[in-house]
């Protein structure tokens, strides 16, 4: 996955699916009750994980969801610790986080 700041600067990072998972159970966990987090794609429970066409889709499902949590307002404002776990999920340096 590729991430890009708003100052245009750019890295990749890649992320297993329990990564993601792990990420959502802690945002959930520090949430407050009345915020929306979006929804992680579900696990897969038969077949292969390593089939191209579910690789794809996965893919697709969890740039999904990235995008969503990121359009939350003022989700990466502050030192929250909600901004500070996105933040070091997405390997985020420590000159960019200022700017975001």
């Amino acid at each position: 996955m590729t991430v890009q700041s708003p100052s245009t600067n750019s890295w990749v990072i890649e992320k297993r699916y329990s990564e993601f998972h792990k990420l959502h159970t802690n945002l959930r966990k520090l949430a407050a009750d009345d915020m929306w987090l979006p929804a992680l794609p579900g696990r897969r429970v038969f077949g292969s994980n390593m089939d191209e066409d579910f690789v794809r889709m996965r893919q697709s499902q969890l740039q999904k969801y990235m995008r969503e949590l990121l359009r939350i307002p003022d989700i990466l404002k502050g030192e929250t610790e909600i901004a500070k776990t996105i933040m070091d999920f997405l390997l985020c340096p420590e000159s960019v986080r200022p700017l975001l």
